[in-house]
């Protein structure tokens, strides 16, 4: 045992320092109500991914999650592994059913020019590109995406509403997967027009008639497909404006190089859309760039909030529904009494007790 000698407190000697003269400005330290307000957001972003860390679920690993977190319950492996690969497969098929819709309009405008209102449809596909957005890339500085960090996965925005294009894309998505028209106001009337004008330049085909009843689905299509706009959305975006402005100053250096003649009009029109200029610009290109936002069908990722996989699971029915109705423990009998029982739970509840994947604790 070591043995502590008890000493009188002693005070500390006075250091000969020079005191700061009281003329020098004093510096205030920056706190997040004076950071503007991407700094703000910043530092929330990195809070709440401490806070609520995220993980990442490997479906070819999945069969073997199950086994470990429900041993004793084949008939519920199943029903969880069946319930998970099938989302993954329709939000990743019907992506890339949206990009080809999107890609046979884009390639109609590239050859017969744009109609009286395509310039209307290609603005909510992507928005417009600026001069400005050229001069930040061409220094070095990345174009400023709002939608990046998985803004709109909430589908809401300050005032409620998320971003034209998400909404647009989104019903867009939807149409596609069930077939049952949006609703003939709003957003709803923008995609309504786009899906006649595909129609009438024979693009797409509808399945089934206007005067049809709507069709229920397996999967709801606003969670099941809200990845996935996103995904489309940030997709359009990179390729038609950050295309744009790329095309934009290579061209121009080009030009300044005596490459390019000096009537050639390499400007970026701010009044008309990223996908027109995308295509003006393209065509000056020595070496043009492809023009179909067209991803690869390996290995797709979708991203589920657990949320959305706890109505997936409800509406699933059967022993998986009785599993979600287990681990709720008290009266479940509709969806919304599950959207309520997985907002008051931790993150990684549902993940943990289905699939078994390590959720560190917060």
């Amino acid at each position: 045992m070591k043995l502590y000698k008890f000493e009188p407190y002693k005070e500390s000697e006075a250091k000969d320092e020079l005191e700061p003269s009281s003329d020098e400005p004093k510096t205030k330290l920056k706190t997040l109500s004076d950071s503007s307000a991407a700094t703000r957001k910043l530092a929330i972003t990195r809070l709440l991914q401490y806070q609520h860390p995220t993980s990442t679920l490997n479906v070819g690993t999945l069969s073997a999650n199950l086994r470990r977190a429900l041993p004793n319950d084949g008939t519920v492996q199943q029903e969880v592994a069946l319930c998970i690969r099938n989302a993954v497969r329709e939000a990743a098929r019907i992506r890339r059913q949206g990009q080809r819709v999107i890609g046979k309009f884009v390639e109609h405008v590239n050859k017969h020019g744009p109609g009286p209102n395509d310039r209307r449809f290609m603005n909510f596909l992507c928005p417009r590109v600026s001069i400005k957005d050229a001069k930040k890339l061409d220094d070095g500085c990345a174009v400023e995406d709002d939608d990046e960090d998985g803004d709109d996965m909430d589908q809401k925005s300050k005032d409620g509403k998320g971003s034209e294009q998400f909404l647009f894309l989104q019903s867009f998505l939807s149409y596609l997967y069930s077939g049952n028209y949006p609703r003939k106001s709003g957003t709803g009337q923008k995609v309504n027009d786009f899906i006649d004008r595909l129609k009438d330049l024979g693009l797409y085909a509808p399945p089934r008639p206007r005067a049809a009843l709507n069709e229920t689905t397996p999967f709801s299509p606003t969670e099941l497909l809200l990845s996935v706009a996103l995904q489309l959305k940030v997709e359009l975006k990179k390729m038609y404006r950050n295309g744009t402005c790329e095309l934009h100053n290579k061209l121009q250096k080009r030009k300044k190089k005596g490459l390019l003649g000096s009537d050639v009009n390499v400007e970026i029109q701010e009044e008309v859309s990223a996908i027109e200029n995308y295509l003006a610009i393209n065509k000056l290109s020595p070496n043009p760039c492809r023009i179909i936002p067209m991803s690869t069908a390996k290995q797709p990722f979708v991203s589920f909030t657990e949320r959305q996989l706890a109505m997936f699971f409800f509406n699933h029915g059967g022993a998986l529904r009785a599993r979600v109705q287990e681990l709720v423990g008290t009266v479940c009998t509709s969806m919304q009494d599950v959207e309520e029982w997985i907002g008051g739970k931790e993150p990684g509840f549902l993940i943990k007790h289905s699939s078994s994947i390590p959720i560190p604790k917060t």
